[in-house]
């Protein structure tokens, strides 16, 4: 069985209506560490910490065999960090990010004050950062002027929290 690190991330597309459902259902779970409602083609970014690859295929299961849900993406964790000291900012915006120098974009990420967690993962996207800051556009800024910078970054997908923080 394939271990895996802190939180994995599962997204979460929701059928009409059923965004409430959704959200209070998965808060429910256990294993369940937050579960944030974003924009963009997923409704919710769930952070789940499973020991291995297993429990996490089961938990997806589960959740994709739910009325609510319309579709699900998993992303394993393989490597996570997480800043100790993160400001409450009134913006919050996940980023997934496709690169070919996972380990250049993880280290120079760890170094902006706007990234508040980061995560290393396979599939169409190969880390996953949850970043803060004042204003939305300033969130795009830092991802054109930062991330878009980093060499070996080929794309990113970004999604804005859709509530307050």
């Amino acid at each position: 069985m394939a271990e895996l690190c802190g939180n994995s991330a599962l997204l979460v597309k929701v059928k009409p209506g059923s965004l409430e459902q959704a959200t209070r259902e998965l808060r429910e779970n256990k294993e369940v560490k937050d579960v944030h409602k974003v924009l963009g083609q997923w409704d919710l970014v769930v952070t789940a910490a499973f020991p291995n690859y297993e429990g996490l295929r089961s938990f997806v299961e589960k959740v994709d065999s739910k009325p609510y849900c319309e579709k699900c993406s998993t992303y394993p964790n393989f490597k996570d960090w997480t800043r100790t000291t993160t400001p409450k900012t009134p913006t919050t915006g996940w980023a997934l990010i496709r690169t070919t120098k996972v380990d250049e974009l993880f280290n120079n990420l760890q170094k902006a004050d706007e990234v508040q967690w980061l995560m290393s993962t396979s599939g169409e996207h190969n880390v996953i950062a949850k970043i803060g800051t004042q204003r939305l556009n300033d969130l795009s800024k830092f991802l054109t002027t930062r991330v878009h910078k980093v060499p070996g970054v080929r794309s990113t997908e970004t999604m804005p929290s859709a509530e307050e923080q």
